[in-house]
């Protein structure tokens, strides 16, 4: 039995729960022709120690492109399993352009294992295929190739921070990489308006079905303290500009994404991590410049973009997507991580440490933590 996916270091066993959503208020997204906006979902939440046949990893179809054998191919994940008893705080995910839901299971799984309820989220037409519970399937919008070939624009920003460092504040290099982003992804900009309704449109949903008395995970969420949020690439990008919009959302984890749309050069006032490349950190610098919340800036060496989601444990040619950290070490250093901010910004545990092994690995910048 192959087990790519690293196994959950927590004290819960995981379960994996799917169901979709729509959106009676949206219709025609982008104006395509279509029905109510449908959003797919997969929780992974805490479960009791009574596990039943491990689940596949993501989708068949999807795999069978990779040429990965869907037979021989599990995780530490049990589907529609008992929920473990008591209540539990919610992250919401979203993947990044042209992904999918499933595509960061390490980091879902293993938040679930210990004591968070993750609910992965689907941005239709804009990832790579969504599958709904029905059979229905929406395919990625292939018009919208040219907005992910723009995002590239970002690598002009990384190397023009880089050099402007040397003389610039922050917030002057905020201001001039916001020019570039208004100038050249302009869509993307639109885009991600998209992205954050379909965040708050989750949460709106979140809180009803927790009281339906019909629902599989009915009164397991707890939102006491808020809602976190997390994203990779886009994902993480609108992630961040969904804290700035929505104040039901209380801190926001970003792996390797940019920072634009209605957040851009505004305070977030919210607890804020990005986990990715140092260069990156140039496209990102609006919770470093204006944030007056707890900010922690972790720039990893020798991990690349797509290293900070599965594709680095998956058995298929995945050579410079990933970049050259041990697999082991990675993902010690972002559980660990995740774990610390999600602890201290959800369950309000002041006794958080900061991992020490980041830092051996990574250079950690850390703003407004005593404010």
């Amino acid at each position: 039995m192959a087990e790519y996916i690293p196994k959950p270091t927590g004290e819960y066993q995981v379960g994996v729960y799917k169901m979709d959503i729509v959106d009676n208020n949206r219709k025609n997204t982008y104006n395509i022709p279509s029905e109510n906006r449908k959003i797919a979902m997969w929780f992974f939440y805490p479960a009791v120690a009574e596990p039943g046949e491990k689940m596949h990893y993501g989708i068949k179809e999807d795999l069978e492109k990779l040429n990965i054998p869907w037979s021989n191919n599990f995780i530490e994940c049990y589907e529609n399993i008992e929920p473990a008893k008591g209540s539990f705080p919610t992250i919401i995910y979203s993947h990044g352009y042209g992904s999918n839901l499933y595509i960061n299971t390490a980091f879902c799984a293993d938040m679930a294992s210990h004591g968070f309820i993750v609910v992965s989220i689907s941005h239709p037409y804009e990832a790579d295929v969504v599958y709904y519970q029905d059979g229905s399937v929406i395919n990625f919008h292939k018009p919208f190739e040219k907005i992910a070939d723009n995002l590239s624009i970002v690598e002009s920003i990384r190397y023009i921070g880089l050099f402007l460092d040397f003389i610039s504040s922050y917030k002057v290099l905020a201001m001039r990489q916001q020019r570039i982003i208004k100038k050249h992804i302009r869509k993307a900009r639109d885009h991600i308006t998209t992205w954050t309704q379909d965040n708050s449109f989750v949460l709106d949903k979140l809180i009803e079905l927790n009281q339906d008395s019909d629902f599989f995970l009915k009164k397991r969420f707890d939102f006491t303290n808020g809602v976190g949020l997390a994203g990779h690439s886009f994902g993480g990008c609108a992630a961040v500009d969904s804290c700035y919009m929505d104040k039901r959302f209380c801190c926001v984890l970003n792996f390797d994404g940019q920072v634009f749309g209605a957040c851009s050069l505004q305070d977030i006032e919210r607890p804020y991590m990005r986990i990715g490349q140092a260069l990156s950190k140039y496209t990102a610098l609006t919770p470093i410049a204006y944030s007056t919340a707890a900010v922690y800036d972790i720039a990893l060496k020798n991990v690349t973009h797509m290293g900070y989601t599965d594709w680095r444990y998956l058995p298929c040619d995945n050579k410079g997507m990933v970049g050259k950290l041990p697999n082991d070490i990675l993902f010690e250093i972002t559980t660990q991580l995740s774990q610390f901010f999600f602890n201290k910004h959800l369950y309000r545990k002041e006794n958080a440490v900061f991992p020490e092994i980041s830092r051996k690995y990574a250079k950690v910048e850390v703003l407004n933590c005593y404010k």
